[in-house]
């Protein structure tokens, strides 16, 4: 079962201790302790700690690791419940991290989903206030320009993490050899359950999505010859930018068994008929292999390939995600608000 662990960040009132707070949750049916600081983990209790990045009395909620179910999420409106009673608040310095369970990804799922993270999170942007776009805050810096090559060369986790940076960004893969997990730190932080639920099923849709994705070798060999289903919208240009990303390229010969095709095929006109945009010295032939020209996409070739043939949109995003029509509306409409200027309350 996937798991799931949430750290909520909040400003308490001036005389509102730890203890107070984690008396108030246990009282109110979540075990709950002050843990002052530490990042151990607990596996029965809340824990309330201190955290050095935000503001005068600011405290972080951390969850026991849970299962991704109903009866977690009524754990996470009940701590969002006391925190409002206790009139906690948040500001620009709060955050909402959530940690999926990982160590079911295998590597070529990891590296998917960063990249996936990295195409995407221009869209995910337009879901958060302004303060955490990009790389506004220094505690969840942008992933776009991670080194892609080296993400698609990764041999591990820990190489999919060097690739992105150190652990202060918005997809943090450090986690991983700590704790089995990945990080999201995008989002704004908020003591309403409803955001933080739908944060957390979003977080672990990608996750889920990363691993469909990922179970399925880049090429299952040639389709046989008159299969529709081969032929469905987008599926030649999958398997065209799969085999051209490949470290080793994809030589015509090649192209042609995993195609299906009797000729071998000219690949800039054929991956063009599929939808995808022409590139000055796209695939450019780098090398010989068994007698026929090697060609590749380096990854910026790459990565402005599919932008311009399927635009990374919070609708693409959602499509791929396969989110449950009233999340889906969910993050539509809060789009929407962000869009017209009118964040909805943190």
């Amino acid at each position: 079962m996937q798991t799931f662990g949430v750290e909520i960040e909040c400003i308490l009132p001036a005389r509102t201790t730890r203890t107070d707070t984690a008396m108030a949750i246990t009282a109110a049916g979540v075990l709950a302790r002050d843990a002052d600081y530490t990042h151990a983990i607990d596996r029965a209790f809340w824990k309330v700690v201190r955290d050095g990045s935000l503001s005068t009395n600011g405290q972080e909620l951390v969850s026991p690791p849970l299962a991704l179910n109903e009866a977690s999420f009524a754990q996470v409106t009940i701590v969002c419940a006391v925190l409002r009673g206790l009139q906690a608040t948040v500001n620009k310095s709060c955050g909402l991290h959530v940690h999926i369970g990982a160590q079911h990804l295998s590597v070529e799922a990891v590296k998917r989903l960063a990249l996936m993270y990295a195409e995407y999170e221009p869209a995910i942007d337009s879901l958060i206030p302004p303060s955490r776009r990009a790389s506004n805050n220094s505690y969840c810096r942008s992933v776009v320009t991670s080194n892609k090559r080296a993400i698609n060369r990764a041999l591990g986790v820990a190489d999919v993490a060097r690739a992105i940076g150190d652990r202060r960004v918005k997809l943090n893969f450090h986690a991983y050899h700590k704790y089995g997990t990945v990080e999201f730190r995008h989002h704004s932080g908020t003591i309403d359950p409803v955001k933080v639920i739908a944060w957390i099923k979003m977080c672990a849709k990608m996750v889920e999505a990363a691993a469909r994705d990922g179970a399925a070798p880049i090429a299952e060999g040639p389709p046989a010859v008159g299969d529709p289903r081969y032929w469905e919208k987008g599926k030649r240009r999958r398997v065209l930018f799969q085999l051209l990303c490949r470290p080793e390229g994809v030589t015509r010969e090649e192209l042609r068994q995993h195609l299906g095709l009797n000729a071998l095929p000219s690949i800039k006109p054929h991956l063009v008929r599929s939808g995808a945009p022409q590139l000055d010295g796209w695939a450019r032939a780098r090398e010989r292999r068994g007698g026929h020209e090697v060609f590749r996409l380096e990854p910026q070739e790459l990565a402005a390939a599919v932008a311009a043939a399927n635009p990374a949109t919070l609708t693409s995003l959602l499509d791929k995600l396969q989110l449950p029509e009233a999340d889906r509306a969910f993050w539509l409409e809060r789009a929407e608000l962000m869009a017209r200027a009118l964040p909805p309350a943190e």
